[in-house]
């Protein structure tokens, strides 16, 4: 339960990264109407931001699906023999 919490705040602050790159990178582009030059480099903490957020966004998911996956093979009462090709036992020699 606490790690489901944990892929949740994860993706929360990803959210929040993506936002605040979002917003560094509208006030560049509205401060852009004056005489001021802006450069390339100016923008890189925008993007660096966005890509952060998508990071801990992609994070967030595989977190989850590895809880997926957990609980689906490590569930006392699932029966993988009849579910999937899964086959604990090589087979009898003859």
């Amino acid at each position: 339960m606490l790690t489901t919490i944990l892929a949740y705040v994860i993706a929360l602050a990803g959210v929040v990264m993506i936002a605040a790159g979002a917003w560094d990178l509208f006030t560049l582009v509205a401060d852009a109407d004056n005489e001021t030059v802006q450069e390339v480099s100016d923008y890189a903490m925008g993007i660096g931001t966005i890509a952060t957020g998508l990071a801990l966004v992609g994070l967030a998911q595989a977190l989850r699906l590895l809880l997926k996956i957990n609980a689906r093979v490590f569930t006392p009462t699932a029966n993988l023999a009849e579910t999937s090709a899964y086959d604990p036992l090589p087979p009898e020699p003859r």
